[in-house]
């Protein structure tokens, strides 16, 4: 699933969210959006790591993990792309991982630019 085009957000995910704010209250987006960008970088690099020391489970716990907080904030194509790599952890299969890790901080980029605009909102 690799489709640059696609939007990396679910807008529709984020007003959701963005209705959970209490008028006058804290800014749910951008405390998530600082959580996420706190719990991320570390699993990104436990994904490089397991690949390049070919460690399956590592790779699929980390893609797990950063997998649903990508999903519960709207990042449907991160989470997706991430769900490949949790696959492949889970099946012990490493071909192409490194590729896909690659892919994956491509469009974790995307995410956070995606975000950073939405916080501007």
């Amino acid at each position: 699933m690799n489709n640059p085009s696609a939007d990396p957000l679910d807008v529709e995910m984020l007003n959701t969210l963005r209705a959970l704010q209490p008028e006058g209250g804290a800014d749910v987006i951008g405390e998530l959006f600082d959580m996420f960008q706190s719990i991320a970088p570390p699993l990104l690099d436990k994904l490089r790591a397991a690949t390049a020391h070919g460690d399956s489970e590592a790779l699929y716990k980390s893609a797990h993990s950063l997998k649903g907080n990508s999903a519960a904030l709207g990042a449907t194509m991160l989470a997706a792309q991430l769900k490949e790599l949790e696959f492949m952890g889970r099946m012990n299969d490493l071909h192409g991982a490194a590729e896909k890790v690659a892919q994956v901080e491509k469009e974790y980029t995307r995410a956070l630019d995606a975000f950073d605009n939405e916080r501007r909102k």
